[in-house]
């Protein structure tokens, strides 16, 4: 049985070093959720967490994307002031829950972990971004 494994490998070597890669990153990534501050919640708990306990949502997308509609009481703060470690106009929100937006959920992400960097203490990533908000018929507003 450990012949035909060794066999494949010597015939399909690079097949074989892509596929080692592909599976080692995806358990990098997997740690790595698991041991962030950062938490990628459904569309249905973040509108839990502004209903119930008052976070506030942070919209990073530009701003011309956010006047084209965002969630009620968003605050339009670009992914770019974040890269650039410009907090101030969001410091204020440290100490309670922050929910981040974005177009898939990536940016969010990223930007998740830098404000966790900066002190942030609660931070939630909206899981698929505004097209999620959008599928689960959430109103947006211009």
């Amino acid at each position: 049985m450990m012949d035909i494994y060794l066999e494949f490998l010597q015939k399909h070597y690079i097949l074989s070093i892509i596929w080692l890669f592909l599976f080692i990153s995806l358990i990098i990534t997997i740690f790595k959720e698991k041991l962030s501050q950062v938490k990628m919640v459904t569309t249905d708990y973040a509108v839990r967490l502004i209903n119930d306990h008052d976070a506030h949502m942070i919209d990073l997308r530009d701003v011309i994307e956010y006047k084209k509609g965002h969630v009620v009481n968003a605050i339009s703060y670009p992914f770019s002031l974040i890269k650039e470690k410009k907090y101030s106009d969001i410091e204020n929100l440290k100490d309670t829950i922050v929910v981040l937006v974005c177009n898939n959920g990536m940016t969010s992400y990223q930007a998740g972990n830098m404000l966790v960097a900066e002190g942030f203490n609660d931070v939630y990533v909206v899981s698929g971004g505004i097209p999620e908000i959008k599928a689960k018929n959430i109103p947006l507003i211009t």
